[in-house]
């Protein structure tokens, strides 16, 4: 692997450690922190985190590479889950979008 790769692994790693560090920080705010009086405020926002969480922990799992031909493209999965299956990837790749 290129040096490129190696760069974009490691900063899609911190990036998603970081989203899922500060999304778990995040729910466990509106689970203890939240008044009652916003309890419908805080399921809204315990929603778009959990969503968020999961979308943290699929792109740091499923890094993946784009590869540019002149009229077609191909995905080259990098990431740890590529291990497992490369169709599983694929499948948590396009729950991404």
């Amino acid at each position: 692997m290129s040096f490129l790769d190696n760069s974009s692994i490691i900063f899609i790693s911190v990036m998603g450690g970081f989203g899922i560090v500060c999304n778990s920080l995040l729910l466990a705010a509106i689970k203890f922190r939240s008044p009652p009086s916003l309890k419908s405020y805080s399921i809204l926002l315990e929603n778009c985190a959990i969503m968020d969480l999961a979308g943290c922990v699929n792109s740091t799992l499923c890094i993946s590479r784009w590869i540019v031909f002149r009229d077609m493209s191909i995905i080259v999965y990098l990431g740890p889950r590529s291990l497992i299956s490369g169709s599983l990837c694929h499948i948590l790749h396009c729950a991404l979008f």
